[in-house]
């Protein structure tokens, strides 16, 4: 393990401490969080809404951050076929029993098989955290050009300076609301998650266990 690794590691340990299952932010403090991003000095107002866009589709998708943005910087001629992140073109919207739905096309790290993986995303549940999607795609003009054109290194720093959360909390975050507030089963929850195994999912199916149990004494007064 590099010490760089090693470093977001213990963050990671230190913040799940903070905030244990029951405790994560939900959507609306997520909103809050983006809401509150003031972010950049040579354009503010492009830069703010990059940064909330960022944030919302990496939380929303579940991608890891080398499926959202390129993995090295733009400094650097891409392969032909290498990826570059998330384009405008990769998003669209549709219905599915007549809800409305946002698709973001990304690319599947973890799949020999499957190159890219189509995530849904309930609009009418989760439209705080779209509108800051759509506030950016706004200003993107060319549909095949990345929506963000850093590398994962530097989306990192900006996760980490905006909202005090390294990425892999926000994956983890994203993972606890699937279980608690969608009651994602283990088999939907690898499936979204993008985990090759089920040996991941094991910590968040315990956490709904739990959620079940608590349930029995919700507003209830019981006397025995």
């Amino acid at each position: 393990m590099t010490f760089g690794n090693q470093k977001s590691w213990y963050r990671q340990a230190e913040l799940k401490e903070r905030f244990h299952e029951s405790e994560v932010p939900s959507i609306s403090e997520i909103n809050t969080i983006l809401n509150n991003i003031q972010y950049g000095k040579i354009n503010p107002e492009r830069d703010t809404k990059r940064a909330r866009a960022l944030i919302a589709l990496y939380y929303l998708t579940a991608g890891r951050l080398t499926e959202v943005v390129r993995k090295k910087g733009f400094e650097t001629i891409a392969e032909p076929k290498e990826y570059v992140g998330i384009c405008k073109q990769d998003i669209s919207y549709d219905e599915v029993d007549s809800l409305p739905v946002m698709y973001v096309r990304l690319e599947n790290r973890k799949n020999k098989k499957r190159k890219t993986k189509r995530q849904p995303i309930p609009i009418s549940l989760e439209q705080p955290l779209i509108r800051h999607i759509e506030e950016y795609l706004k200003i993107v003009n060319i549909p095949n050009l990345p929506l963000f054109r850093f590398s994962s290194k530097r989306a990192t720093q900006i996760i980490n300076d905006t909202t005090g959360f390294n990425p892999h909390f926000w994956r983890h975050i994203r993972a606890t609301h699937l279980v608690t507030l969608y009651d994602f089963n283990e088999q939907a929850l690898i499936e979204y998650m993008g985990w090759t195994d089920a040996r991941p999912a094991k910590s968040y199916m315990e956490l709904s266990k739990k959620d079940l149990f608590r349930s029995f004494y919700k507003n209830q007064k019981i006397k025995l």
